[in-house]
C-alpha cells in the first residue's frame, strides 16, 4: 500500500512538473507575502493544468504518464527508487500515421541521490490503442546512453495501417484495468515473469480436476464498441499472442471466446470460439505464437464485443499455465473503400461488391 501511495505521488509530481517545469515546493522559510503569491500562482497553474489535461494532447500525455505510474506501482519502472522524481521534462509527442508506431513520447525523469537522468520512450501502436514502454535507458554525461534496459518492444502497426477497435489495456501493461478475473481452485492473474512484449501478460492456471465451477479460471475484457467495424467492406481481424509452457494433456484445451452483443449489455448475439492446446497441437511451447483470425464479419445487429478466456470451464484443462498477451481487434479504415467505390463507376463498384461479399463469408485462421 505504501508503494502505491508513493507511485501515485510520483504521478502527481510528474504531471505538474511536465506542465510547470522547475516549480519547487521545498522552501519553508519564505516570507508570508511570497508564500501567498506562490499559492495564488499555483492555483492558476492547477486551473491551466486541468484544462490542458482535457485537450487531445493532454490526454495523450496522460496516457503515457499513467503507464509510467502503473509500472512504478508494481515495481516495474526501470530506475524508479520509490521516491518522487527530481527534475522532469517531456519531448512533444511525435505522430507518425505510417507507423511503425502511431505516437511516441519521451519522458526524462531524475531518480536517486545524487539524481541520475532516466529516459523513457512510450509508444502507442494505434491512435486509440494502449500505451507501452518502447525503450528506456539511464543517461550518462552529455546525455549519452550509459545503461540500456532490456525489454521486449510493443508490436508494431500492422500492414495497411488498420484502425484499432479494442480491447482496452490489450497487453495488461495497466495491470488489471478494464479486465475481469475469476478463479475457483485455479489462478487468473497478471504475470510479469514472461510477457510476449512489454512488462506484463495475462496468465491462467488450473492443476486440479474435475471440470466445472469448483476448479476453473477465467479472465474477460470489458466490452468495447465496434463503431461499424465488421460490416461490409470493413472486415475485422482478431489477433493475440499465447504460450502454453507446460506439457498439454490429451484432450485439454483453453477455450477463448470472441463474443458479439447488441445494444443492451446482456444482448448476446454470437461468438467465435478458439481452442488452444490439444486442438491446436500446442504443448511445452518455448516461445509465444500469434493467433490471427482475419476477414471476419459480425452479426448485423452487433454493436459491441468482448474477449473471454476460460480454463477448465467448458472443457478439460489441468495442464498448468497458459499465457496471453497483445490482444487486438482491428479493421480497415472506412474512407479508402468508399473512395474507390464512388470513384470507380458502376463496373468497379460491382467488382468491389463481389469481392466484399467474398471477404464477408470467408474467414482465415492462422497461428505462427
Amino acid at each position: 500500500m505504501e508503494d502505491r501511495r508513493r507511485a501515485r505521488g510520483v504521478l502527481l509530481l510528474l504531471c505538474l512538473a511536465i506542465f510547470i517545469s522547475g516549480c519547487d515546493k521545498r522552501a519553508h522559510n519564505e516570507a508570508e507575502a511570497k508564500a501567498i503569491a506562490r499559492h495564488d500562482e499555483e492555483a492558476k497553474v492547477r486551473l491551466q493544468f486541468r484544462k490542458m489535461l482535457r485537450s487531445p494532447d493532454g490526454m495523450k500525455i496522460m496516457g503515457g504518464v499513467r503507464l509510467l505510474q502503473t509500472l512504478a506501482e508494481h515495481g516495474l519502472l526501470p530506475g524508479f527508487d520509490g521516491k518522487p522524481p527530481r527534475g522532469v521534462s517531456l519531448d512533444p509527442p511525435s505522430v507518425n500515421p505510417e507507423g511503425p508506431y502511431y505516437l511516441t513520447e519521451t519522458f526524462y525523469l531524475g531518480f536517486g541521490d545524487p539524481p541520475q537522468r532516466y529516459v523513457y520512450v512510450v509508444a502507442q501502436t494505434y491512435s486509440n490503442g494502449g500505451f507501452q514502454l518502447l525503450k528506456a535507458w539511464r543517461a550518462g554525461d552529455g546525455g549519452k546512453n550509459s545503461e540500456q534496459f532490456v525489454m521486449s518492444p510493443p508490436p508494431p502497426m500492422a500492414v495497411g495501417r488498420p484502425c484499432f477497435v479494442g480491447p482496452a489495456n490489450p497487453g495488461a501493461e495497466l495491470a488489471q484495468d478494464k479486465w475481469f478475473f475469476g478463479a475457483t481452485g485455479g489462478t487468473a492473474e497478471i504475470n510479469t515473469n514472461d510477457p510476449a512484449t512489454g512488462f506484463s501478460c495475462f496468465r491462467l492456471a488450473v492443476a486440479n480436476s474435475p471440470t466445472g465451477q469448483t476448479n476453473r479460471a477465467d479472465f474477460r475484457s470489458e466490452s468495447f464498441p465496434l463503431n461499424g467495424a465488421g460490416k461490409l467492406f470493413r472486415p475485422l481481424t482478431f489477433s493475440f499472442a499465447y504460450k502454453l509452457p507446460e506439457q498439454v494433456k490429451a484432450g485439454d484445451d483453453i477455450i477463448l471466446f470472441f463474443r458479439f452483443f447488441g445494444p443492451k449489455p446482456d444482448d448476446f448475439i454470437d461468438q467465435e470460439t478458439v481452442s488452444l492446446g490439444s486442438s491446436s497441437g500446442d504443448s511445452e511451447m518455448a516461445r509465444y505464437k500469434t493467433m490471427t483470425l482475419a476477414n471476419m464479419s459480425v452479426p448485423r445487429q452487433a454493436v459491441a464485443a468482448d474477449i473471454w478466456v476460460t480454463a477448465n470451464t467448458f472443457g478439460p484443462w489441468t495442464s498448468g499455465a497458459a499465457q496471453f498477451d497483445d490482444f487486438a481487434v482491428t479493421t480497415t479504415p472506412a474512407w479508402p473503400w468508399q473512395r474507390v467505390y464512388v470513384g470507380g463507376g458502376i463496373g468497379a463498384g460491382i467488382g468491389i461488391l463481389v469481392g466484399g461479399i467474398f471477404l464477408w463469408r470467408r474467414k482465415h485462421r492462422t497461428a505462427n
